[in-house]
């Protein structure tokens, strides 16, 4: 049954993303320049299948996303793909920096926090919480870091 519910989140997820991108507008009034005929309009349009009806060009939008087929990038002229994944490893440094100061603002406030008759410990509640929000990913569940709240 939870496999039924991925499938419906995914879906949904993939279809407010698709509707987010077309609710900008044509991409034509966007990518062409308004020197661009009604044939370059037509043709462009006609290439990147915007005559088509909205629930053919998402079920085609997905086929090719399904597929790992992200298109091209507008903006750059290369492959979506390459776009990203140019900018992954900053993104990655980025998120393991955030970690790193999240866990190590957390560890010594939250042993701090947590002892008895701190007057502070509601502010250890929320940030023990708020570390808890970054922990799901990395497999850790709130009782990795209560072993620093023994007192």
């Amino acid at each position: 049954m939870r496999l039924v519910y991925i499938l419906v989140v995914l879906v949904g997820i993939s279809l407010f993303v698709f509707l987010l991108s077309r609710l900008q507008g044509d991409p034509r009034d966007l990518f062409l320049n308004d020197y661009a005929t009604q044939e370059q309009y037509d043709a462009w349009g006609e290439r990147m299948g915007l005559d088509k009806p909205l629930a053919v060009q998402y079920l085609v939008w997905l086929g090719k996303a399904l597929r790992g087929d992200f298109g091209m990038s507008l903006a750059h002229r290369q492959p979506a793909l390459d776009v990203v994944m140019q900018r992954m490893p900053a993104t990655l440094q980025l998120s393991a920096v955030g970690i790193v100061v999240c866990l190590l603002a957390s560890i010594p406030l939250n042993s701090v926090c947590c002892k008895e008759g701190y007057p502070g410990r509601l502010w250890g509640t929320y940030f023990r919480f708020s570390r808890g929000s970054i922990a799901w990913f990395l497999g850790w569940d709130n009782a990795d870091i209560d072993f620093f709240c023994a007192a």
